[in-house]
């Protein structure tokens, strides 16, 4: 990039009221491939929330710019928890942006949707058994929201997210 953008201006480009200024934000992350957590969210819940496609789909190239493991996390986290637009949005997201890692989740969540807990299932040569969420850190009977799903950039991600087991 011809400049480097603070992080206090990428913070409000993302919270900028027009889609030019949020998808140039979204660039702007990508480009600078600097991950902080804050930043990383915000682009994270643009990437399955924005009103606007083109805004989603630049967050979501910036998310894999930055860190595509997490970002995989996330998406595979709201893939398998939520029902409607952001469903779809995560499943394209890995699809586009979560490179070769994105493929099991994405068959395994999918796979395993519309069963219950503890079904077992064989899918493409894998036994997959659904299992209860495994929450280490208090979300037990808790359904957190998205702004929670988002601020919870880590490994646990993996874990809570998970609507499956494989078995191998």
């Amino acid at each position: 990039p011809d400049r480097l953008l603070e992080r206090s201006q990428i913070r409000k480009g993302f919270r900028n009221p027009s889609a030019l200024v949020r998808r140039a934000t979204a660039g702007a992350l990508a480009a600078q491939k600097t991950f902080d957590q804050n930043l990383f969210t915000q682009a994270l819940k643009a990437s399955v929330e924005d009103p606007l496609q083109s805004v989603r789909l630049e967050a979501a190239r910036a998310c894999g710019e930055v860190d595509r493991r997490v970002a995989r996390q996330i998406w595979t986290y709201v893939l398998a928890r939520n029902r409607s637009g952001p469903r779809q949005e995560a499943a394209r997201n890995l699809g586009r942006y979560g490179g070769r890692g994105a493929l099991d989740p994405l068959i395994h969540v999918l796979a395993a949707e519309g069963r219950k807990s503890p079904e077992r299932f064989e899918f493409a040569g894998r036994k997959i058994q659904v299992s209860k969420e495994i929450a280490p850190f208090g979300m037990r009977n808790h359904n957190p929201s998205q702004s929670q799903i988002f601020s919870i950039a880590s490994e646990e991600v993996w874990r809570l997210g998970t609507a499956f087991k494989v078995r191998t």
